[in-house]
């Protein structure tokens, strides 16, 4: 069952390579005469110290200290999960205390303009973002979900009653037989029959079924137990 995922995730990453985000930087050029040119890069191009020029859709790239600013108004939901915009100002002084998400005067990776234009400084990009420090317990082992508990408590049940039947057989038929070889080998074949063998191979298997079944249907699933909570929904 491992291969759905695995073909999930490669699946995602050419999807991913299809979108191109560009992104409008500007350039000094010229050896004699420095002459400023804004040319359009691919947001991965972006290193620390590039001035970007964004627009209303556009996606930041890095973490940024705006330089101008005109009617700007972002959007911060991808970090904050809250729905309206904040309005960001290049000319003003922040205190030291304010929360980074509270700056006015910072744009951080990951949000995007709502509207207005800018022009800001790259400060950082890639694994030092705020968006890369906030998500970098994503790769380390998730706690088990209320789908996953569920699926091991049914599995303690069912081995429990088993071993409570297998343990009353085994008395049965050794006062019945006077045999006791015979009754623990017996108890043994019982309850190997009575071991819920298949039981991950049915969930898993189930599962894996709604995520081909998605992804025919153009949705990616990386993670087998979202299809449960897909399902309930």
């Amino acid at each position: 069952m491992e291969a759905v995922p695995g073909q999930s995730s490669k699946a995602a990453m050419e999807l991913s390579e299809l979108v191109r985000c560009p992104v409008k930087v500007q350039r000094c050029a010229g050896r004699v005469v420095q002459t400023e040119l804004v040319v359009q890069i691919d947001q991965r191009d972006v290193v620390p110290g590039d001035i970007i020029i964004f627009e209303p859709g556009d996606l930041f790239p890095g973490d940024m200290r705006l330089l101008s600013s005109k009617h700007l108004v972002v959007s911060q939901a991808s970090l904050t999960r809250e729905s309206w915009t904040t309005e960001k100002i290049a000319d003003i002084r922040e205190d030291q205390s304010t929360p980074l998400l509270d700056l006015r005067n910072i744009c951080l990776m990951g949000t995007n303009v709502v509207s207005g234009c800018g022009s800001g400084l790259v400060v950082s990009t890639g694994s030092k973002t705020y968006m890369s420090t906030m998500f970098s317990n994503i790769g380390k082992k998730k706690p088990p979900n209320d789908f996953e508990d569920g699926v091991c408590r049914i599995s303690y049940v069912l081995v429990a009653v088993m071993l409570v039947v297998v343990t009353i057989i085994v008395i049965v038929d050794y006062t019945t037989s006077s045999a006791l070889t015979e009754s623990i080998l017996f108890g043994v074949s019982v309850a190997s029959a009575l071991t819920p063998q298949m039981l991950p191979l049915i969930v898993n298997t189930s599962l894996a079924k709604g995520a081909i079944s998605m992804a025919r249907d153009r949705c990616i699933v990386k993670s087998l137990s979202a299809i449960q909570y897909m399902g309930s929904m």
